[in-house]
């Protein structure tokens, strides 16, 4: 009984500033939340617009750029294609792709290239999108989509350059980023990435740029939305593999601690651990998979490491000897927490799988299990095929933007947020300077509900 009190008491502590409750919401409304957070639904029964706040200089407006900063995820490709397909036919803007991010801006030569109908829509365009993605005309996604949205990757690539930095010799690189937006004719930019992108986005703002954000991340940390772009389709694929971890587990009696990415935000853990147990790893409810036992979660929601051994000899009790236990990037523990470094943008310096091998040294010195192993789920999920939730995703929030470019309304992003205390979502446009450099954190709420969901069978 000890192990289970630990495992489900309620946490308590501030609330965090990336969801707003308001109220405490009952446990289904934190169930369908928890799902539309993972598995986005734009039907009228959840989605109402709202309105495009209005700005200046809109009809200036001729030539976009489009780029992805950061780290990859699924569905950018879903992304650009509708950007491209929106602002070609809707609102007839001339769109340039920007390749490998801001460092494209800083050194535009074979960097810059206009991107039209033909390059995103039918056979041509896939055979050129796996070129580029795959060196090769074969790839392992659908070969029947109609265009490149149902492709992994990124077409236009990415990179994690920082556009606002000085040069080694002196100059600054907001110079060279203006320059070529004047060289191409470029009237806004859209830019595509996670909370880095999302700060140095507001540099550049800052700094005189036009420009507006769209949310793109598999961690699902950028402040100014409940989800991003990458997040459904890697929750999709987390929960499909933690399958092939239990079955490896069961066949040698093992208990895999499986870190998940996320940085200091554990929704990845939270969305993976949920799906899996429900079986919400296809793309539609009538299409549930069986559903994968997942023993437990340990986010930066605190609790004791000993809550580990505990559990686990608990399970064995019940004649279970072997489990999957998922670890965020971002675990704290109430006795301890695993090195870490960050970044000038407050981003964790960690190889994927340093803190769950980190977790298990630790279980090995200190409880002697030797029947654990680490693992680690990461760059899997940034590769993954985009799901048709992300996909939707992708293209609500491309649309969004480009009703921002043609209403003047730089300086602002577009996210997904609930509607007062209901489930319902909408698509909110919040100024990038009053979302930026703000740190979203996990509601202790939402975790419980997982814990519970994940732990109900430990008697």
């Amino acid at each position: 009984m000890g192990v289970k009190r630990a495992a489900l008491k309620p946490n308590r502590g501030k609330k965090p500033s990336g969801i707003k409750t308001k109220s405490n919401p009952t446990n289904d409304v934190i169930s369908q939340r928890l799902e539309l957070i993972t598995r986005p639904d734009f039907s009228e029964e959840f989605y109402q617009k709202k309105s495009i706040p209005k700005g200046k200089n809109k009809s200036n407006i001729k030539t976009i750029g489009v780029l992805t900063s950061g780290g990859d995820g699924p569905a950018e490709n879903a992304a650009i294609e509708a950007i491209v397909r929106i602002g070609i036919e809707k609102f007839g803007y001339r769109v340039l792709g920007i390749t490998d991010g801001f460092k494209g801006l800083l050194d535009p030569q074979n960097r810059v290239l206009e991107i039209e109908m033909s390059h995103i829509n039918g056979e041509a365009a896939m055979q050129r999108a796996r070129q580029i993605l795959y060196s090769s005309q074969w790839h392992s996604g659908s070969k029947n989509g109609k265009g490149i949205e149902s492709l992994g990757g990124n077409i236009l690539r990415s990179s994690r350059t920082d556009p606002v930095q000085k040069n080694p010799d002196g100059t600054k690189h907001a110079e060279a980023v203006k320059k070529t937006l004047h060289d191409y004719g470029i009237d806004a930019l859209v830019v595509l990435g996670g909370n880095g992108t999302q700060c140095a986005a507001l540099d550049l703002q800052n700094l005189g740029v036009s420009l507006v954000f769209v949310p793109q991340s598999i961690d699902a940390d950028v402040p100014g939305s409940i989800t991003s772009i990458g997040f459904p389709s890697a929750v999709n694929r987390g929960a499909l593999e933690i399958a092939n971890f239990l079955n490896t587990a069961q066949s040698c009696g093992r208990w895999f601690l499986v870190e998940i990415m996320g940085q200091r935000y554990g929704m990845l853990t939270l969305g993976v651990g949920r799906n899996a147990r429900l079986g919400h790893y296809f793309e539609h409810p009538s299409q549930l998979g069986p559903p994968v036992r997942v023993d437990s979660i340990f986010t930066e929601i605190a609790r004791p490491m000993s809550d580990i051994p505990l559990l686990i000899q608990h399970r064995k009790g019940h004649g279970q000897d072997h489990g999957v236990l998922l670890i965020s990037e971002g675990v704290i523990f109430e006795d301890a927490q695993p090195p870490r470094e960050t970044n000038a943008y407050n981003r964790m310096l960690i190889e994927a799988g340093d803190v769950s091998r980190w977790v298990r040294q630790r279980l090995l010195t200190r409880h002697d299990l030797r029947n654990t192993r680490s693992v680690s789920l990461g760059y899997s999920l940034r590769g993954a095929p985009p799901s048709a939730h992300d996909i939707a995703l992708a293209q609500h929030l491309s649309e969004a933007a480009l009703e921002l470019v043609a209403n003047g309304a730089f300086g602002r992003m577009v996210g997904v947020e609930f509607i007062g205390k209901t489930s319902k979502i909408t698509i909110q446009h919040p100024k990038i300077s009053e979302v930026a450099k703000t740190m979203v954190a996990l509601d202790p709420q939402y975790c419980d509900h997982v814990r519970q969901l994940l732990e109900k069978n430990a008697d």
